[in-house]
């Protein structure tokens, strides 16, 4: 039986517009959602149930402290969750394999020390060290870009450019607020001036 060519025009146009339609649509909208930070928060209150109500410190910085939240048998249960977009928390696993100090400096979010379950509810524990089109929730080349962050108390938080730095101020209060000598202060927002 033979098609007619009508048919075998209007098949081969929807395969091409099916194959050409899917790769744009991946890089307009790349995959999302792949380090949600919500889940993070989760982790934090596990490890401070533990921990008569600390979030983990170290004395070697912040990105070790990050550490004390899991081990390597369970990686794919906290890493994906506080490294940010496009981090598949390698250099976490190869400091933990190696016994290393984790070089802040590559973290991807970053995390505030030296806070408990007590700790006002406004303040940033981990927050992404750079923005994103769109945020790791809704990624979208064209979008504009946003930092998401979790709050002492789990709020999930998404703020724009434009809106950062009078965020980083508001922390930087609160931060002060709560005891933190300005060179802590100054080792999670210093970059940020």
């Amino acid at each position: 039986m033979k098609l007619p060519r009508k048919r075998i025009t209007v098949i081969v146009t929807m395969i091409f517009i099916v194959a050409v339609s899917v790769p744009v649509f991946r890089w307009i909208f790349p995959p999302s959602h792949q380090h949600c930070i919500k889940q993070a928060i989760f982790i934090f209150l596990e490890y401070a149930e533990a921990n008569q109500g600390r979030f983990p410190e170290s004395d070697k910085g912040w990105g070790d402290a990050l550490l004390k939240l899991g081990n390597l048998d369970n990686r794919d249960k906290w890493i994906p969750y506080i490294v940010g977009v496009d981090d598949d928390g390698s250099q976490l696993i190869e400091t933990m394999t190696h016994g290393s100090d984790v070089n802040e400096a590559r973290c991807t979010r970053i995390y505030v020390q030296g806070l408990n379950e007590k700790s006002n509810s406004a303040i940033a524990i981990l927050f992404d060290r750079d923005s994103v089109p769109g945020g790791d929730h809704f990624r979208n080349r064209f979008a504009e870009p946003v930092r998401e962050l979790i709050t002492v108390a789990g709020y999930h938080q998404m703020i724009k450019d434009r809106d950062w730095m009078a965020y980083v101020e508001c922390q930087r209060k609160l931060l002060q607020e709560q005891g933190f000598p300005e060179d802590k202060i100054e080792e999670v927002y210093g970059q940020y001036k």
